[in-house]
């Protein structure tokens, strides 16, 4: 149970943190952004259930608090760095953002914005 517990805080706090990034540098809530927030929450869903169940393991080991938690961080930061960004180039920059300059709007960053947070 309190696994699921931090996962289950893990996401609000996360939605909070998004849409006060979104307010703050004002950006409106539109499809596309809603769609990103989607697949970020998915990503961030299955790496803490990642990372908390190798905390978890590794405790019933017989590991600390910190010991176990820096070792599911060591572990595991890469693999979902690259599997987050590997998802985000998924949102590729069109060539008509190219040429008017519009990169700034791409779903690209629009996705990039919201794993970021």
């Amino acid at each position: 149970m309190r696994p699921g517990l931090v996962v289950g805080i893990t996401i609000p706090l996360v939605l909070a943190v998004t849409f006060l990034a979104m307010w703050y540098s004002a950006l409106a809530c539109a499809r596309c952004r809603f769609g990103s927030l989607i697949i970020a929450l998915g990503l961030l869903a299955d790496d803490a259930i990642i990372a908390v169940e190798m905390m978890v393991h590794k405790m019933e080991e017989g590991w600390g608090v910190v010991r176990a938690a820096t070792f599911a961080y060591e572990v595991t930061a890469m693999p979902m760095l690259t599997g987050t960004l590997i998802t985000a180039t998924g949102f590729p920059i069109g060539p008509r953002e190219i040429v008017n300059r519009r990169i700034h709007s791409s779903p690209f960053l629009r996705s990039l914005s919201s794993l970021w947070c």
